[in-house]
This record gives C-alpha cells, sequence and structure tokens, in this order.
C-alpha cells in the first residue's frame, strides 16, 4: 500500500485531469475514489493507533459518578442526567 504522501500526489494529477478535460472518463472517478477510500483507511488506522495510546491516559483519569451506570458502575457512552437528578 502507498504511503499518504504519493497518494495525496497520485489524488492530484487525477483530479487536475478532470479540471482540464472537458469530457473525462469515468475510471478517473473510481481511481479517484479508490484512491480517497485508501487515504481513508490509512487515517483511521493512524486515528487507532494513536487512540490506543489515549486510552492508557484516560485509565488513570477520575470518572465522575454520574458518567458511571448506577448498577454496573461501568462508564456510560451516552449518559443522560434527568431532571431530576437521576
Amino acid at each position: 500500500m502507498a504511503n499518504a504522501s504519493e497518494l495525496k500526489e497520485q489524488l492530484q494529477i487525477l483530479v487536475q485531469a478532470i479540471l482540464d478535460e472537458e469530457d473525462y472518463s469515468l475510471g478517473i472517478t473510481d481511481q479517484i475514489i479508490n484512491i480517497l477510500t485508501a487515504l481513508k483507511k490509512l487515517k483511521l488506522k493512524k486515528l487507532k493507533n494513536s487512540s490506543d495510546d489515549s486510552l492508557k491516559v484516560v485509565d488513570d483519569c477520575v470518572v465522575p459518578d454520574e458518567f458511571k451506570c448506577p448498577i454496573s458502575r461501568e462508564l456510560m457512552t451516552d449518559p443522560v442526567i434527568l431532571a431530576t437528578g437521576r
């Protein structure tokens, strides 16, 4: 798999081809979509790797009781606090 810099260069060339030509081929758009998909995968992989490191830091943080499930005491992913405070 190519690195991000190489993919961006290829993308720039293909986008310029679309801008320069009145009637461009659908193959060019398919290539652009493939490059964008590859760039997205690289970005997600990078974010996943960095989030693994940040999770180690999060483990050391103190979580307010409002964000913990009252039954399991696990961290809730989408906590909602009602007007009653529960």
